[in-house]
Order: C-alpha cells, then sequence, then structure tokens
C-alpha cells in the first residue's frame, strides 16, 4: 500500500520546507505562492507568499505541503508510515490510542 502524504501548516510552511532542506536533504520540486494565482484575490495580503502548495522528496518519499487558511492545532503524531506491511504493528506505533485494527 502507497499513501499520498500532504501535511497543513499555520503560515510556516517555507520555514518548515527549508528546515527540511538543512535537515534530510529534501529536494523541492514544486513550490507555489498565492501570489499570482487566480487564489491571489482571496487571501489577505499577508498571506500573498506563503505557501499554496508545494511537493518535496525525501530519497524516494513524496510529500506535498501548504500554508492552510484555517488555524488548525497541532497534530499530536505527524509520523504516518508510507507502506504498511503489517498492519497491526504500524496500528500499534502511529495510532497508540487505536483500541483495535
Amino acid at each position: 500500500m502507497q499513501l499520498d502524504t500532504y501535511l497543513f501548516f499555520n503560515g510556516d510552511c517555507a520555514d518548515t520546507l527549508a528546515l527540511y532542506q538543512a535537515a534530510f536533504g529534501a529536494e523541492i520540486h514544486t513550490l507555489i505562492r498565492f501570489r499570482g494565482t487566480p487564489d491571489a484575490t482571496n487571501v489577505a495580503p499577508e498571506w500573498q507568499d506563503k505557501v499554496m502548495h508545494a511537493l518535496f522528496s525525501v530519497g524516494s518519499n513524496a510529500i506535498m505541503v501548504s500554508d492552510s487558511r484555517r488555524k488548525r492545532a497541532p497534530a499530536s503524531r505527524c509520523l504516518l508510515p508510507r507502506t504498511m506491511p503489517h498492519r497491526a504493528s504500524a496500528c500499534s506505533t502511529c495510532w497508540p490510542m487505536a483500541a483495535k485494527c
């Protein structure tokens, strides 16, 4: 099984991408900001340079990210395996609150 991962940030996506580049050697393939897109008229001036959509990879793992205009609570768990060869162990590792898989 392969999962497509999409992470949302509260306005600090560009800083996070820079961190991923420095820490993990992430390669950015696509980076689109709100400015200059059809959606630019729907965001506040201070959001024009926020990330509307980006695609980066670390090794063979591709991850999509963006800044969300809705405030989101911090995630309690951010780790989600891209493949799950053994579902039960993946559930106990990534979702410890799950009663049963």
